[in-house]
């Protein structure tokens, strides 16, 4: 088998828990143990500091002084970023003192009255594991983070790059198109409503991207906030229907308030988004019926038209991103596959569920429930 080497740093003011845990180590036939003593505070906690040993033991009692305690020691080193493996040593078993060691950020508590040579060796060969894969994890965790970080900044930087080149692109192309001095032919003004329309779906992509982005990062967040459904939804609905809107809209939506816990902007970003859906793949003439009902502790909103449907294959990818449900019907129709996926990241962080019906060739529901605020 293998020798492990170790170095075990001990902070203790007294000289017999030296030729204690030293005669301990020195024993052992199966592991390599190198230590070093410091008697006070200050030397202890600049070693422990230094980070150059695999494990620390640390007298509770190492001052009558509380300020330069064990445990305050433990504490200080903890504040200052120290990731060494620490465990407390003490004369006594106490669980008040256990506990309190633990806290302070210890990972075993030893008793010196009862220790063992076999029970301290194995103890830090434990708590040196242990410790070697916590910092490991917590590595990754600040790598996973920091790329995190990385890709939040990358989109929001060429977002912001690519808006100013598309509306320089636009307002020409506008200018272009209204143009009385210098109008231009019918073929022309095909290019150019070409390119509106191009830009125009581009700014859709990029504002759908950073809808994402925002909620991915409220993801551990709880909403503490209030929201009116009725209200949101009322407004979501004024936005995407003009006054004299192409297709048959019953709206039946209650005046009284409908409160959940949530975010406004979120909620009435999901009702948008099902009420373009709806427009966008519903014929002009056909019916768009919008609905928001109270039933078993939950706000149910849905959007039911009698446009062209999905098909069955089609219905479980409907939410995956960038997916897009194409049939000989829809398939000119643009779209960047965001927009339900948007809808479901917002609705899981408001605990609610997708609703989802839909006939190819005989329309479709789409809509959400979320729980009421507790009265």
């Amino acid at each position: 088998m293998m020798e492990n080497s170790y170095r075990v740093l001990l902070v203790d003011d007294e000289p017999e828990s030296y030729d204690l845990v030293g005669g301990m180590l020195m024993s052992s036939k199966e592991d390599r143990f190198t230590l070093d003593w410091f008697d006070n505070y200050d030397d202890g906690l600049r070693a422990v500091l230094r980070d150059e040993h695999d494990v620390c033991l640390l007298d509770y009692n190492l001052s009558e002084d509380h300020n330069f305690s064990g445990l305050h020691l433990m504490q200080t080193a903890r504040k200052r970023g120290s990731r060494m493996a620490l465990i407390m040593l003490t004369g006594q078993g106490s669980r008040d003192i256990d506990m309190n060691a633990l806290e302070a950020g210890a990972a075993e508590y030893l008793d010196k009255s009862r220790l063992k040579p076999t029970l301290l060796r194995r103890t830090l060969r434990y708590v040196v594991k242990h410790r070697q894969d916590r910092n490991a994890l917590e590595d990754l965790y600040s790598q996973v983070r920091e790329l995190e970080q990385l890709k939040t900044d990358m989109i929001r930087i060429a977002a912001h790059d690519l808006r100013t080149p598309l509306m320089t692109m636009l307002n020409y192309a506008n200018f272009l198109r209204d143009d009385k001095d210098h109008p231009l032919h019918d073929y022309q003004q095909n290019y150019v409503k070409d390119i509106i329309g191009s830009v125009r779906r581009m700014q859709q992509i990029i504002s759908d991207i950073l809808s994402l982005e925002r909620i991915q990062e409220t993801a551990a967040e709880r909403y503490e906030g209030t929201v009116n459904m009725a209200e949101q939804v009322a407004i979501a609905a004024d936005a995407c229907f003009p006054a004299v809107p192409e297709h048959n809209v019953v709206m039946d939506v209650p005046d009284d308030k409908i409160m959940v816990r949530g975010d406004s902007a979120q909620i009435r970003e999901a009702a948008t988004n099902l009420l373009t859906n709806a427009i966008k793949y519903t014929p002009a003439g056909e019916n768009i019926t919008v609905r928001l009902a109270v039933e078993n502790g939950e706000a149910i909103f849905t959007v039911t038209d009698t446009g062209y449907g999905i098909p069955d294959e089609m219905q479980k990818r409907l939410f995956s991103p960038f997916y897009r449900a194409k049939t000989k019907e829809t398939r000119r129709i643009e779209g960047t596959g965001l927009g339900l996926h948007l809808v479901r990241n917002i609705i899981q962080r408001h605990h609610g569920d997708i609703i989802l019906h839909s006939v190819y060739g005989e329309g479709s529901t789409f809509g959400f429930r979320v729980p009421l605020l507790p009265e």
